[in-house]
């Protein structure tokens, strides 16, 4: 039986940066996962490799503790960043553009609103008339008399090549990595007592004193089938909503799009890629699950008509049906929380397991791995992890 210090299971953003986390600060960490690592084809891969990936507090102001929460999630990138390097990250601080068309009041009001409330809680951001945003952003084409701001902190991320990161940051501290069939875990082992003891991964046993357990929007059902009945109680706490994005490619010699962008129905949004292409993506548009194949083509070609009237240079004068053909459309299955707010923390009928899931997991997920090894090496919940204990479900 092999024995380490702690076992994570998943291998998105969450569970690599919180194997880092524990690796460097002295665990024995083995990191498990049934998909590929790196920069993965097509819808393969996880969440995490098929995700808007936008780093921000910035859209969380309904409560100031979440704010806060995903603020320090920011800060810890560039701390991240000012020790491997951007580049290496794969982090591109961007800043975010949101706006609103003259005619919608009601969307100016709520962007307004969430100004104000964004400097009264001392987050980076500053107001854009309408020939601010031309400025920033010349190949859009933004209606006469639009408003908006810039969060100039706000960031994105090449999942992937931050993933990558991680993993090789583990293995240089000891650690273990495997993928695939070898990352494929069946069962926790567990004692007399009914503390979690390791993991059973096909023949294989691996023993640990401690089972974080980072799996994204199969947490609750892979935790059902783990652990005995009534050991999570009957209330269900983790929605599963599929999300589509586009990736269009470099079609120019210039980027079209510079920032994060949030258009004024706040529902349609892009970015740039790394490679130069944009990645597009919106709310209104996510396929419900089992789409047909049919479904989805119409949805894409939504998308990408809707880039176009926004910058009318995407694609050039090709025909959307032949611009839709060199693009990348992925789904991803987003896990949200059951009250839309992280849940990290012991599992109490299972000691030994810790499970931590949440919707911002590109922004969180290397700050709660840190939060979450200073839990597990002290014994100690660090206090700005009070509102979101998975113990409120029970």
């Amino acid at each position: 039986m092999s024995a380490f210090d702690a076992i994570v299971v998943g291998a998105g953003v969450i569970g690599a940066g919180t194997a880092f986390a524990l690796a460097r600060s002295g665990f024995r960490v083995a990191l498990l996962d049934t998909g590929p690592v790196g920069s993965a084809p097509g819808e393969t891969g996880g969440t995490s490799r098929a995700s808007f990936a936008w780093i921000n507090a910035t859209a969380k102001t309904d409560r100031e503790d979440y704010h806060r929460l995903n603020a320090a999630g920011v800060e810890h990138y560039r701390s991240l960043a000012r020790e491997f390097g951007e580049a290496r990250l794969g982090l591109h601080p961007t800043g975010m553009i949101a706006w609103a068309n003259p005619d919608d009041d009601d969307r100016r009001r709520a962007l307004r609103g969430q100004v104000e409330r964004l400097r009264e809680w001392n987050s980076p951001v500053t107001s854009l008339d309408e020939s601010g945003l031309r400025t920033l952003e010349p190949h859009v084409t933004f209606a006469r008399g639009a408003e908006g701001f810039l969060a100039y902190g706000d960031a994105w991320l090449d999942a992937p090549r931050a993933i990558d990161l991680f993993c090789e940051r583990i293995r240089a501290e000891g650690g273990t990595v495997h993928f695939g069939a070898q990352g494929r875990v069946d069962a926790l082992l567990r004692d007399d007592a009914g503390a979690v003891r390791g993991v059973r991964a096909g023949s294989r046993r691996l023993a640990a004193p401690v089972v974080v357990a980072a799996l994204g929007p199969d947490t609750e059902n892979t935790l059902r089938a783990w652990l005995g009945p009534g050991e999570l109680g009957n209330r269900p706490f983790l929605d599963r909503r599929p999300g589509l994005l586009v990736d269009i490619p470099d079609t120019g010699s210039f980027r079209l799009v510079r920032h994060v962008l949030y258009t004024g129905d706040n529902a349609f949004h892009m970015r740039p890629e790394p490679a130069g292409g944009i990645r597009i993506g919106s709310e209104d548009a996510d396929p419900p699950q089992g789409e047909a194949p049919d479904d989805r083509k119409a949805r894409v070609l939504a998308l990408l008509a809707r880039a176009r009237a926004l910058i009318p240079a995407i694609g050039g004068d090709v025909p959307l049906d032949t611009l839709a053909r060199e693009c990348t459309a992925r789904v991803g299955v987003r896990p949200v929380p059951a009250d839309d707010r992280t849940i990290i923390g012991p599992v109490g009928g299972a000691p030994g397991l810790y499970v931590i899931v949440t919707h911002s997991g590109v922004t969180l997920g290397p700050w709660l791995g840190e939060l979450a090894t200073e839990e597990i090496a002290s014994g100690a919940m660090p206090p700005e992890l009070a509102p979101f204990r998975f113990d409120r479900f029970a």
